[in-house]
């Protein structure tokens, strides 16, 4: 048998005998490709071919129109929900970000917080700032105590180079 690319509706279905399946799952039997076709337009429904390669092939009486849509939905509703956990936003301020300036951060990351998204909080060292970690540890503690209404922190703060970071994800909606 070809390998078959399109979908194979009503008229589109050449073989000569194939087993049918009514609308409700019910086996029908196994009839002449134009005795499905009459009996699927005699419900006002399509003839789908749901097993090409079977011997014989199975044909399911249906509303393809429908079927294509919902199967084109739930498709498009399984990427979305696929595409967030391993997403993470990062929201970076230095250690002498002035408070104002913090409160910018901390309301966009309520906004991805709210929508789903993890998070990953950066303190940036600067030139010298390196060696003053508790600067750091403050600035980043500010945000962290601001967002605790929104989301909790996964990873405890970590040191790795210029970075001084924690992770934050969202609380689970009841």
């Amino acid at each position: 048998m070809p390998k078959v690319k399109k979908e194979l509706v009503n008229e589109a279905i050449r073989f000569p005998k194939v087993l049918v399946i009514d609308e409700n799952g019910e086996k029908v039997g196994v009839m002449s490709n134009w005795d499905a076709l009459n009996l699927a337009e005699s419900k006002k429904l399509d003839l789908y071919c749901i097993a090409p390669q079977a011997k014989p092939p199975v044909c399911k009486i249906m509303n393809f129109s429908k079927y294509r849509y919902e199967k084109k939905k739930s498709a498009k509703e399984n990427k979305k929900k696929q595409a967030r956990p391993d997403l993470v936003k990062e929201l970076k301020i230095t250690a002498l970000t002035s408070d104002n300036d913090i409160q910018t951060k901390v309301n966009q990351a309520i906004k991805l917080l709210n929508k789903g998204w993890r998070l990953k909080l950066c303190v940036y060292l600067k030139g010298r700032m390196v060696t003053k970690l508790d600067v750091a540890q403050e600035a980043l503690q500010k945000m962290v105590d601001s967002l605790v209404d929104y989301g909790v922190v996964d990873k405890q703060p970590v040191k790795e180079g210029r970075l001084y970071f924690c992770y934050m994800s969202p609380l689970k909606k009841k």
